[in-house]
């Protein structure tokens, strides 16, 4: 981007009226059975690397799995994990089924949980052995939690993710939403008062995302910093990313973010995201 006034003046996003990521965009990349969607790598080294076919055929699994539970389009599915492969393939099924994600940090605490379970109403809760012990502790407190799955290992009470997905069809058809309907709710730090709700569709978020994508950056030298623009595994604003080559650094005081206006859920007190806004100036995205 070079000059910011004409960018800022000319941007328009087309929106179409349908509009669902699983379906239009990861399925169409995986008609090549070998493009590699993920290299996923831990802290010791281990590999795991993943094509868009193997990422569409487990949110496939994970989504038959999900409504034999009973959990249906519109329901929320809190998935509280680090980024384990598990996470990329829970944000894709879910919004494959038509249903809302509601994703937080592994570092929340019981009342954490519980006000977020409750506050959303969620049907359906995704995390790990660690998270699982805390939420036991809260559960009694969370009626609208119906389907408990932990992912690594077997647990009491808990529907074991590998063994779900072993047992499911790799055949379910996606859900036809439009760009307007509600995908995905994210909460607030909460710094003042409780956390809120920021509510986006299924167009405010992953379309939303060429604008920073787009003309959020700058050449630079040896690493970028910003928001990635893939909805499927968003960094944090401001990780460094590494880029073998070349390098960019992101201005946040003068990259334009924009999007489609979010459609209020009526029995939510959610709040617009600045995803969700206008074009304009914002250090927040």
């Amino acid at each position: 981007m070079t000059d910011y006034d004409k960018t800022y003046a000319e941007f328009r996003l087309e929106v179409p009226e349908f509009f669902n990521f699983a379906g239009d965009v990861v399925d169409k990349w995986a008609q090549d059975p070998q493009k590699l969607a993920m290299l996923w790598v831990d802290d010791t080294g281990n590999e795991v690397r993943k094509t868009f076919l193997d990422l569409v055929k487990a949110s496939k699994k994970l989504a038959n799995a999900l409504t034999a539970q009973g959990v249906k389009r519109d329901d929320v599915i809190m998935v509280v994990l680090p980024r384990n492969t598990e996470w990329w393939e829970t944000v894709t099924a879910s919004i494959r089924m038509g249903a809302l994600l509601a994703p937080g940090t592994s570092q929340l605490t019981t009342k954490d949980l519980a006000f977020r379970a409750n506050k959303s109403q969620a049907a359906c809760l995704i995390t790990t052995h660690d998270i699982a012990a805390k939420f036991e502790q809260v559960q009694d407190k969370c009626p609208t939690v119906k389907t408990k799955i932990v992912i690594s290992r077997p647990r009491e009470g808990w529907i074991f993710y590998d063994e779900a997905l072993a047992a499911a069809s790799e055949q379910f058809e996606t859900v036809k939403t439009r760009s307007t309907d509600n995908c995905l709710v994210y909460f607030t730090s909460g710094t003042v008062g409780f956390p809120k709700m920021a509510l986006h569709t299924h167009a405010s978020y992953p379309i939303g995302h060429q604008s920073p994508g787009a003309s959020g950056w700058t050449c630079g030298r040896r690493t970028c910093t910003g928001m990635s623009a893939t909805p499927a595994g968003p960094r944090r604003p401001g990780a460094a990313i590494l880029v073998p080559g070349t390098a960019a650094r992101r201005s946040s005081s003068t990259t334009p973010t924009a999007s489609t206006r979010s459609r209020p859920l009526t029995s939510w007190s959610a709040t617009r995201s600045p995803r969700c806004a206008a074009p304009r100036p914002s250090t927040a995205c």
